[in-house]
């Protein structure tokens, strides 16, 4: 009666995971997903807004013209005194004028304004590409992630759905015996309990897949269709030593919090700058007259040419201020970037074990199977002579199906950690890992805008400003001394009673916190 069974008992990974020939790939789904992804879009265009600070920066030592046009419009009209002392002249009169001014500046000396404004430009950019970095890292990721996940959720429903023919056909069987007097009820329990065990697994299984494919096209943009098996990451460290140099060196937070530091250090310069002076040169140009009627010749015209000096004498304490504000953040991005660091070591450290970890276990769980198909073999055929049991045949099935499942997680987790630990080291990019994909060039932009409405001075004015531009001075950072004493916990004064359960909450307001309640006159209300 069990003909076929131990056939059907086989391991069904083999066949589940194999996909058809020109089905999609991990190297599709990830070029789709850094080609339209709206998130790595929208990155993309934060970026190009924080490369115009570069050209706003360098327009504070460019020329610039301003053109004033004023028309002025005015009537009269005498009193008695103003006739009295002139009774020929007109009771009213008007006037009109206008007046064009066309002033140029050109700074000469910003102070070290925009030098600090270059300098802090600049950093934004760079600390800028490391946050796309980062998200192209996390979306590459979590590509990986449901691209795995669809292919394990689908190989572990097959599994399940072979336990439960498996299972069926098990009952069947058992329930024939039982007729024949072979078994008992217990026995027929046992097989359609665990059949329910399974039929449970399949419905739980299905929800897990049609997650998993939402992710996916939430991530690529279309709907996963038959995905060929996932291939080995290019680039893994193959130390751990190698993979925490390569985190301190690339890892996108890590960059970002040091391009941070060195805008705030920038700040400190542009603070110091509030209270150096600015020298410029000034040029206007005049015309002058009557408006109506409009004659040109009949226009008063005046030319001036100034160098203009600042000097900033007092400020009530506002820029020392400033330049103290500005240091203190500056040692607190400095001390992030340790803080990054340490994260970043710990999120390496954490990876790392995962895939050791999930490896090892993935080499047990396959050496699991492979015992465990050679016990089910061997129970069928001992079951067939009635040297075992229903529940001994129906154990060694769920092994098998533990087993197989348990080894796709493993895989499953082996894999994500290795992408993970490359997204940590600053290597899970679509220019590291793949080829054949057009990529984005974040300079390529900021080579456009960088240079627009130069003028043939700009880097002689800006290396002057440079020159004599304030340093950036930056405070010893400090922190809580050593006390010499040894940390003790302090004592407490009572031993705490045993704690009873928490039923109520206070509900007296603080004061001030809430309103007065009026009442309604309901008369007024029809």
């Amino acid at each position: 009666m069990l003909r076929g069974y131990r056939a059907l008992a086989a391991p069904a990974l083999a066949l589940v995971l194999a996909a058809p020939v020109g089905a999609e790939t991990l190297a599709d789904a990830i070029a789709l997903a850094y080609r339209t992804n709206p998130t790595l879009e929208s990155g993309r265009y934060d970026l190009r807004a924080t490369d115009e600070g570069l050209v706003q920066a360098r327009s504070q030592l460019r020329p610039s013209a301003e053109l004033d046009v004023t028309g002025t419009y005015a009537r009269t009209v005498e009193g008695r005194t103003s006739q009295r002392a002139n009774p020929s002249g007109p009771e009213a009169f008007d006037r009109n004028s206008n007046q064009a001014e066309v002033v140029l500046t050109q700074p000469i000396y910003t102070g070290g304004r925009a030098t600090a404004a270059r300098q802090s430009a600049i950093a934004a950019i760079r600390s800028g590409r490391e946050t796309l970095r980062g998200a192209e890292g996390d979306l590459l990721l979590s590509v990986i992630t449901a691209y795995v996940d669809v292919r394990r959720y689908a190989a572990a429903l097959g599994v399940w759905h072979a336990s439960v023919d498996d299972l069926e056909k098990l009952t069947r069987e058992i329930d024939a015996r039982k007729i024949a007097g072979e078994v008992t009820l217990t026995d027929v329990a046992q097989a359609q309990a665990q059949l329910s065990i399974a039929r449970q697994q399949v419905v739980a299984t299905e929800q897990a897949l049609e997650a998993a494919r939402t992710d996916y096209a939430a991530l690529v943009g279309r709907d996963p269709g038959d995905l060929a098996e996932e291939p080995t990451l290019p680039n893994l460290p193959l130390r751990v030593e190698d993979a925490f140099e390569l985190a301190e060196r690339q890892n996108p937070e890590l960059q970002r919090a040091v391009f941070t530091e060195q805008g705030s250090r920038a700040n400190i310069v542009a603070a110091k700058a509030q209270g150096r002076p600015t020298l410029s040169l000034r040029g206007t140009a005049e015309l002058s007259g009557k408006a109506v009627p409009y004659h040109l010749h009949d226009q008063d015209q005046g030319y001036t040419g100034a160098v203009v000096l600042s000097v900033p004498l007092t400020a009530g304490g506002l820029v020392a201020s400033q330049i103290r504000q500005a240091e203190d953040r500056n040692g607190s991005d400095r001390f992030k970037i340790e803080a990054v660091r340490r994260e970043v070591d710990r999120a390496v450290s954490y990876a790392w074990n995962q895939m050791v970890t999930a490896g090892q276990q993935a080499d047990l769980q396959d050496e699991q199977r492979r015992f465990a198909e050679t016990q089910l073999d061997g129970m069928i055929n001992e079951y067939r002579v009635g040297l075992r049991s229903t529940f001994d045949v129906l154990y060694a099935q769920q092994q098998l199906r533990d087993a197989e499942v348990a080894l796709l997680g493993s895989e499953r987790d082996r894999y994500v950690s290795a992408a993970t630990l490359l997204r940590q080291a600053g290597l899970l990019e679509a220019r590291a890992i793949m080829t054949g994909v057009q990529l984005h060039d974040p300079a390529k932009h900021l080579r456009d805008v960088e240079h627009r409405n130069a003028v043939p001075w700009d880097r002689l004015l800006a290396a002057l400003d440079k020159a004599v531009a304030p340093r950036a001075r930056q405070r010893t950072l400090q922190q809580p001394g050593i006390s010499g004493e040894t940390p003790v916990i302090v004592a407490a004064s009572t031993r705490p009673a045993q704690p009873s359960l928490s039923r109520s909450l206070p509900h007296v307001p603080i004061a001030g916190t809430v309103g007065r309640s009026v009442p309604v006159d309901h008369r007024k209300l029809h």
